[in-house]
């Protein structure tokens, strides 16, 4: 079988969704890089890697939103203490790119409107500098905010110290999201000085 990198993502970064790490309302498929909402409670899945602030290292991975719901699916990253059940409303410590009629990013109980619509097919970017704690989000080549991840300007947000593993939350039946992990499978090409997370 050959695997479209465009449809279902490459894993040859080793990286995928956790079947070990995934509240009981998600479905994995695609080599689990594709997340399925099959509830609308226990939602949120991690990916296998994690990465801790303060440490050197910047780290680029997409998402291709698939069927949607009204506000989700969610895609960015958050810590192991993130319960499944999490909405943008209680992740006081994780990180969201949050779709409703337009992209809003959360954290840490803030959020931002950036303006942007969004359609099903559109891919979302995010890159993370650990050492700096600094997050950017984008979709279909354009950070927003005129953000700028090479240059280190721009960020969306700060994020507190902790270790961070990326996440999806896919909180309605038949929200979905692939995750493109691997540079082979990336819509775009990461920022100056980041890599495959």
């Amino acid at each position: 079988m050959i695997i479209n990198p465009f449809v279902f993502g490459v894993a040859a970064s080793g990286v995928t969704w956790n079947p070990s790490d995934k509240g009981a309302d998600v479905t994995l498929s695609g080599g689990n890089l594709v997340a399925t909402g099959a509830g609308s409670t226990n939602c949120v899945v991690r990916g296998t890697t994690s990465h801790a602030t303060g440490v050197a290292g910047k780290f680029y991975f997409e998402g291709v939103r698939g069927t949607t719901g009204t506000n989700y699916p969610y895609l960015g990253v958050a810590p192991a203490s993130l319960p499944y059940s999490a909405t943008s409303a209680n992740a006081a410590a994780g990180v969201f790119a949050n779709v409703a009629n337009q992209f809003f990013c959360y954290c840490n109980g803030a959020n931002v409107n950036t303006g942007q619509t969004w359609a099903n097919g559109d891919i979302e970017m995010v890159a993370v500098d650990m050492a700096t704690s600094k997050i950017w989000f984008g979709k279909n080549g354009t950070w927003f905010n005129s953000g700028n991840p090479g240059a280190g300007t721009g960020q969306i947000f700060t994020i507190s110290a902790d270790t961070y593993f990326p996440m999806a939350n896919v909180r309605a039946v038949g929200v979905a999201i692939t995750a493109r992990f691997a540079s082979a499978s990336w819509g775009f090409a990461a920022p100056s000085g980041f890599g495959e997370w």
